[in-house]
């Protein structure tokens, strides 16, 4: 594909988008996680992963705190900014009904 006139600048890589991402999706349809994040950074390719809830909880770089819910405690992401007011866990989640309605 890198030697492909029809990719060869932008100007026509945006001619042929349609054919173009349809190439890359089969490609990356066929990887794991892992194994397109390796191609991507042998590449030196710039992405963003797309993470869900446990993998930001887990992330070594980002901070989470407590919630109670139903009787549980559980660990949930928290904003990246520490205030003075802030506290040592969130508020419980509220049973169903439970919320105030204005």
């Amino acid at each position: 594909m890198a030697t492909e006139t029809r990719y060869v600048n932008n100007t026509v890589r945006t001619q042929n988008r349609d054919v173009l991402e349809a190439q890359i999706q089969a490609v990356f349809a066929q990887l794991n996680y892992t194994q397109a994040v390796e191609r991507l950074e042998a590449s030196e390719t710039a992405y963003g992963a797309i993470n869900s809830v446990d993998d930001l909880i887990r992330h070594p770089q980002l901070r989470t705190r407590t919630m109670q819910v139903n009787g549980h405690t559980v660990l949930v992401p928290a904003s990246p900014f520490i205030t003075e007011w802030e506290d040592a866990e969130f508020a419980s989640v509220p049973k169903v009904g439970e919320h105030q309605a204005f």
